[in-house]
């Protein structure tokens, strides 16, 4: 048995609350209220009970998709801020530590460039970068010394 059907037959023939249904199957319970609004419209629209959650429950779930923003992390904007975090690598092997753009500073000069994006999103995307470029550390060798991964 599906969600959907579960959210219909729990409140309907057991009586439950929508916030006890929730629980039940741990889910929102927002969720439950969704599911529960869209079923008693489809009631409405047929004769009865049984072929409308016969119907309901088939269906697949519908998405509204009319409020999506557009997509700011573009992949030119991805370049970009590689380009500043390679320069920064490339200071920091030269030893100028002062001079490393931090998060603040990239994002400062993404906007300053023209681009439309937030804060958290740049920050997300560098900590994204250096976690995979991150190499491990030193390790033990046979030998006794410590070799660099």
């Amino acid at each position: 048995m599906n969600i959907k059907q579960e959210i219909i037959l729990q409140s309907y023939r057991d009586r439950m609350s929508q916030r006890q249904i929730a629980h039940e199957l741990e889910i929102s319970r927002k969720t439950v209220k969704k599911y529960l609004v869209e079923f008693e419209l489809l009631v409405k629209s047929h004769p009865n009970f049984t072929t409308a959650f016969r119907t309901y429950s088939v269906q697949a779930p519908a998405y509204d998709v009319s409020n999506s923003t557009e997509v700011k992390m573009t992949k030119e904007l991805q370049d970009r801020i590689n380009a500043l975090l390679t320069e920064n690598d490339r200071q920091r092997k030269l030893g100028l530590g002062k001079q490393l753009l931090n998060g603040r500073d990239i994002y400062d000069i993404v906007l300053q460039e023209g681009y439309s994006i937030s804060y958290s999103s740049v920050c997300a995307f560098i900590f994204q970068q250096k976690r995979g470029k991150e190499t491990g550390g030193f390790y033990p060798t046979a030998g006794g010394s410590w070799q660099l991964l």
